[in-house]
């Protein structure tokens, strides 16, 4: 049978690449040919696989993006999507580990009337996978910090306090989440709204964020707590997901989500990556409808780290800003900082009515920039964070329909019981 099919092979007179112009070779009895054959031809059928339905070598992988935003209502506690809410899509990304795990969060608490997540993390570390686990609160469950195969390490607060560890996420095998706000703290996700952007299938990105993550993870052995070790080192090559205000990144969903990532600061600064104050400035600068700014801390600080003076420019230029703010006793120094900028024209300052009512976001125009902190101040400062930037006007209009009632219930920052609560501290 083989013999007749070589036979057929060699009377059919096969050609051999013709890209490479190789000539018509005789295969009758050369096995060694034979494969390097069908080697070539499954190759060749691959790559113009790829021409077909990608158009060229991609840069960068297709991924499904699926952006949350939790609050305390039930109705509200889903995707944009509509799909599973944020809890469940916790418990799912934990549950498809298979060799690791990570998670970076500032605080890691859990309430074990609501415990998915932990048993969800528990059944990761029966199925042997391996954890890594970055925070700034030593939690109390010494059964969780002893499961097999979680390592722990503590970020020192007087990094903590310099907004050192701002990114929240958490990475498996396959797919990465970062969030607006603490990954296990229970008590806040009936009190404020969190905005989650998750990459699913994507592993370029997903390796790009372990890299980030493995800067914060090897410095914690090295760490003098007066000074920063020099990040630059863990850089050894280019990032895998190239992606900046010149070079998106496109998600193909139900509509196209036009997304590029930044971070800070510039000790951090990977190549061929933008910083995160830089990329803000410019968004804030290209505005041409309106500004929103929604923020559980308010910092207004003129320095190279804020955008203090891109705000103040493009009110002077008509552009409209809307600031939202959360309303907490140990934040009056926020709503004092705040009150430099409500005089200005063009500018609407609110407080809302929950202590915990706000995530932390920038939308302009149509925009939306996603940070795991405070969008002003000195976050940019010493920071390592990333920051992802959306362009979708329908995926801003539902994020700030769902805001909308935040904001009509917030209080009026002219309301004199606002400005004298924060200055009388």
């Amino acid at each position: 049978m083989v013999k007749r099919f070589v036979h057929l092979l060699w009377i059919k007179k096969y050609s051999v690449c013709k890209t490479f112009k190789m000539v018509e070779c005789n295969i009758k009895n050369d096995w060694k040919l034979l494969i390097s054959l069908l080697i070539c031809f499954a190759s060749s059928i691959t790559i113009l696989i790829l021409t077909i339905v990608v158009g060229k070598t991609p840069n960068f992988d297709s991924s499904e993006s699926k952006i949350y935003l939790i609050n305390a209502s039930e109705e509200s506690n889903q995707s944009l999507n509509g799909e599973e809410n944020y809890i469940q899509e916790l418990v799912k990304i934990i549950d498809a580990s298979i060799d690791n795990l990570e998670i970076m969060g500032r605080v890691f608490k859990f309430n074990f009337t609501l415990d998915n997540v932990y048993n969800a993390l528990e059944r990761a570390s029966q199925r042997k996978v391996n954890i890594r686990i970055i925070t700034t609160t030593r939690t109390s469950n010494s059964t969780f910090i002893n499961l097999t195969n979680v390592k722990v390490r503590y970020f020192p607060w007087v990094l903590s306090s310099m907004n050192m560890l701002s990114t929240d996420m958490i990475l498996n095998d396959n797919a990465s989440f970062m969030i607006s706000a603490s990954i296990y703290d229970y008590s806040r996700f009936n009190k404020t709204n969190v905005l989650g952007f998750l990459f699913q299938s994507s592993p370029k990105i997903r390796e790009d964020a372990i890299r980030y993550f493995n800067v914060a993870w090897l410095s914690l052995d090295e760490l003098d707590k007066k000074t920063l070790p020099p990040y630059t080192r863990f850089w050894k090559s280019n990032l895998h997901a190239i992606s900046n205000i010149h070079n998106p990144i496109i998600f193909h969903h139900e509509n196209a989500y036009k997304v590029f990532i930044a971070q800070s600061p510039s000790e951090f600064q990977a190549p061929e990556r933008d910083l995160t104050v830089t990329a803000t400035k410019n968004i804030i600068d290209n505005a041409k409808v309106h500004i929103f700014i929604y923020a559980t801390v308010f910092y207004l600080e003129n320095g190279d780290f804020t955008v203090h003076n891109s705000l103040i420019s493009a009110a002077n230029l008509g552009i409209p800003i809307s600031i939202l703010i959360s309303k907490r006793s140990n934040y009056n120094s926020s709503i004092q900082q705040a009150a430099m900028i409500a005089s200005f024209p063009n500018i609407d300052v609110r407080v809302c009515s929950d202590d915990f009512g706000v995530p932390d976001l920038l939308i302009v125009d149509e925009t939306l920039a996603f940070v795991s902190g405070p969008v002003t101040g000195p976050l940019f400062g010493e920071s390592l964070g990333l920051e992802v930037f959306i362009e979708n006007a329908d995926l801003v209009n539902n994020i700030q329909n769902m805001l909308r009632k935040q904001w009509d219930n917030a209080t009026l920052f002219n309301d004199s019981s606002v400005i004298n609560c924060a200055f009388n501290q």
